[in-house]
Order: C-alpha cells, then sequence, then structure tokens
C-alpha cells in the first residue's frame, strides 16, 4: 500500500478527509451517545463540517452524508478530486455519495490519515472526550 501525500503536497480543496472525529462516544443526557463524523480540508486541516450520529447506527445515515456534504461544498461551492476515508469506519454512504458526485474515493489505514486529522481529534477529544455534552 502506498502512503498518502503530507498536507502540504495538496491543493486546498483538492482533497478531503472523512473521519470520525471523537475517540470515545460523546454522552448526551437526553439523548444517548453519539459519534461525531467530519470532513476536513486535506491541504489546511479545516474542518469543513461535522455531523454527529447516534452510536446505534450502523453506518451514516444518507440524510446525514447529504447534509455532511453539502455544508463542506458551501465553503468554496466546488467538489475535491478526492476523498479519503478511514477504512475501520462505516461509512459506505459517503464513499456512494462522493462517487455520483465523481470525487474519487480512497480507502487508507487510520494511521495513514493521522498526519491529517490527529490535531482536530486531539483538540476535540481534549474538550468532549470525558463526559461529552450534558
Amino acid at each position: 500500500m502506498s502512503n498518502l501525500p503530507l498536507p502540504e503536497q495538496f491543493e486546498i480543496n483538492e482533497a478531503w478527509v472523512a473521519f470520525k472525529l471523537n475517540t470515545s462516544p460523546i454522552v448526551t443526557k437526553e439523548d444517548g451517545e453519539f459519534n461525531c463524523f467530519s470532513l476536513m480540508d486535506a491541504a489546511s486541516g479545516f474542518v469543513l463540517s461535522t455531523a454527529f450520529v447516534s452510536v446505534q447506527a450502523a453506518s451514516l445515515p444518507a440524510a446525514e452524508v447529504s447534509q455532511l456534504m453539502e455544508e463542506a461544498h458551501a465553503h468554496k461551492n466546488e467538489w475535491p478530486t478526492l476523498l479519503l476515508v478511514q477504512s475501520a469506519q462505516a461509512v459506505d454512504a459517503i464513499i456512494e455519495k462522493a462517487e455520483r458526485l465523481g470525487i474519487s474515493v480512497r480507502v487508507v489505514p487510520e494511521s495513514q490519515l493521522d498526519v491529517f486529522v490527529s490535531d482536530a481529534k486531539e483538540g476535540f477529544n481534549e474538550r468532549f472526550g470525558s463526559g461529552g455534552f450534558h
């Protein structure tokens, strides 16, 4: 398996990264536990959109995928040419949506995405990782 280019080797909006932002479920008193899925620009590290999905969902629901993609698209009013996704995540719906939009999809191990997402994950989990929203 070949290694990915580094973030600085991408142009802005050339590639997006789809990933789960949290490492443990986000707990709410009223609505239960959630995972937070995000789309990030690979070059800048800017989080373009996020979607909170119940941990009980087997994968991202189509409605959430559409909202996630449209919110990300609104930043530049253009789609990337490449979408990078973690192989360990249940993101079939986002892969299908990206392919319908003509975006190439590359499924990669989480370890290869760390260079892109580790700062965002660390910041999110420092803020919400121990107890979640109340």
